[in-house]
């Protein structure tokens, strides 16, 4: 019975490494990963904890790179929130780090320049329907609604 529990360990460590290897994950994603693997609860929690005191799994730290990630490919606060609640991240944290975030980042800049560059694809069309395809656009990418339509109206 020993030799298995240390089987499953082992290889709940082993998936674990290898999942962490490809990108950071968060403590919840970790754990749904290795359960899809069918390997028991015990030695699950005794994986995440050992990772945790490590300091290989860390939900503050993968919070601040995914959304510094998300930002650079110019997503909006509210599809971040969603992908981070998504990935089980707490709401405090949550909060926490897209507060810094939205501190740093000019939403609206983001967003007039998204529309500058995605304008040139539009061309020869009605402005009716420039201005939905883009909200659409926009609101895809995650912007407030109201941050969009005043950009709309500024170009």
């Amino acid at each position: 019975m020993s030799s298995k529990r240390c089987d499953h360990e082992k290889k709940a460590q082993t998936t674990a490494l290898r999942l962490i290897k490809i990108r950071f994950r968060s403590e919840q994603e970790l754990r749904q990963r290795l359960r899809l693997k069918k390997i028991p609860k015990v030695a699950i929690e005794k994986t995440i904890s050992y990772l945790k005191n490590i300091g290989l799994i860390d939900d503050t730290q993968f919070a601040k790179d995914w959304i510094q990630a998300r930002l650079y490919k110019n997503f909006g606060i509210n599809r971040i929130k969603l992908e981070l609640q998504q990935k089980e991240i707490s709401k405090a944290i949550i909060d926490k780090e897209l507060a810094v975030a939205e501190k740093k980042n000019d939403e609206e800049a983001i967003v007039q320049a998204l529309i500058e560059k995605r304008i040139k694809r539009y061309r020869g069309l009605e402005p009716i329907v420039i201005k939905r395809r883009l909200y659409s656009y926009l609101a895809r990418k995650g912007f407030l609604g109201e941050t969009i339509l005043r950009a709309l109206n500024q170009s």
